[in-house]
């Protein structure tokens, strides 16, 4: 879905909850990759973008597993 979207609005970013999993990244791991983004854009003077992050991608993350199995 999250490649859908990202085909038709073309954001600056796209995650991609199974890539994520694959890549076995953490949060800390995606917050630094956004973060990474925004400032390589920032010294292009381009103040301004769009990450697609997808709905259940919290759910994917491995350190999150427990949490969620807690909260429910």
């Amino acid at each position: 879905m999250a490649l859908e979207c990202a085909l038709k609005t073309c954001p600056n970013m796209v995650l991609v909850s199974e890539e994520t999993v694959d890549r076995k990244e953490t949060l800390r791991d995606i917050v630094n990759n956004i973060c990474e983004v925004i400032i390589d854009r920032a010294k292009e003077k381009k103040n301004y973008g769009a990450v697609l992050i997808p709905e259940g991608l919290i759910s994917q993350i491995a350190s999150f597993d427990q949490m969620i199995i807690e909260l429910n």
